[in-house]
């Protein structure tokens, strides 16, 4: 008896199908600005190195220094000691921080 390649082969490709509808993964949401310097602010309200800042907002590396330098240079976040490098939430970032919050809330209503 004669066997039927095809149909071992359509039964192959059909487990290996992704169990995911393109779809699903098109609908993440892509953050704007505001939301990743808020993000940044709000891990900054105890003092925390760069790397903590990177896992706490989920930026990489290089959206870690765009972000944290710009946050700098607006004296939203400052540096708190020398000796190990960490990052700390100022007066004015607190400002903003709670600007955002309400904008937000005014979205949602």
């Amino acid at each position: 008896m004669p066997s039927d390649d095809s149909s071992v082969a359509s039964e192959t490709t059909a487990q290996t199908a992704p169990s995911n509808p393109p779809m699903a993964q098109q609908q993440i949401a892509r953050r704007g600005r505001t939301e990743i310097m808020a993000s940044l602010l709000e891990a900054a309200k105890e003092a925390k190195s760069r790397t903590h800042l990177m896992y706490a907002s989920e930026l990489d590396s290089r959206g870690l220094k765009k972000y944290l330098s710009f946050l700098i240079s607006k004296n939203f976040v400052e540096l708190q000691s020398r000796s190990t490098t960490r990052y700390r939430i100022t007066t004015k970032g607190l400002e903003f921080l709670e600007t955002h919050r309400k904008l937000e809330s005014l979205q949602s209503v």
